[in-house]
């Protein structure tokens, strides 16, 4: 595919922890691997995910366990959907 601009594609990543006898923690990286290892080195009840792809257009969700936040964030970032955000 060819690319319309010069400028890099870039992703923002939000990754948001809430524990009952903690303060909910916010992290905010551009490096799908820095989410992930946030994700394996962090404990909680509920997990939040948001990938924005541009300043109107995200994806979101809150999930219970480790496994399936993985699972969005893959599916947030398959490169068909990239590719078509990207050409959009």
């Amino acid at each position: 595919m060819k690319r319309h601009t010069n400028r890099k594609f870039r992703l923002g990543f939000t990754l948001k922890l809430r524990s009952t006898h903690e303060n909910p923690q916010e992290y905010h990286r551009q490096i799908k691997s820095r989410i992930l290892d946030l994700i394996e080195a962090n404990s909680a009840e509920k997990y939040g995910i948001k990938v924005t792809y541009r300043p109107d257009l995200v994806n979101e969700g809150w999930y219970n366990n480790k496994k399936d936040l993985i699972f969005a964030l893959n599916a947030f970032t398959e490169k068909t959907l990239l590719d078509e955000i990207e050409s959009w």
